[in-house]
């Protein structure tokens, strides 16, 4: 989580690290669509194991899932709606998925 942080600039004390991401992020509000069809659209198609932090409005520490990108929307489809974010093990991107309905993905400066 910290080092996460670190290589995104958050900082580790804010509860929403998306809060602040307002112009650097690609945004997409879902509504009553289908998030997770969207989250796995933005995932790139290259990447292996990914990171699920389980952040449901909670402080820190938070749950982190390690898996595959389809096995981690399945296990989000079988929850009640929570919010978390993915980010893959190279941390060359975030995303986040806000109890506003909205998806927003961060790639790091730099990354390729």
């Amino acid at each position: 989580r910290r080092s996460i942080a670190n290589r995104f600039g958050f900082s580790t004390e804010q509860l929403w690290w998306w809060h602040d991401l307002a112009g650097r992020a690609v945004s997409v509000e879902y509504g009553h669509a289908d998030g997770l069809h969207i989250l796995s659209e933005m995932i790139p198609a290259a990447s292996g194991p990914l990171c699920m932090f389980i952040t449901d409005d909670s402080q820190p520490p938070w749950i982190c899932i390690r898996g595959e990108k389809d096995l981690l929307i399945e296990l989000l489809r079988e929850h009640r709606f929570f919010e978390y974010f993915v980010v893959d093990m190279e941390a060359k991107w975030i995303i986040f998925d806000t109890h506003h309905d909205v998806i927003m993905k961060l790639d790091r400066e730099g990354a390729s």
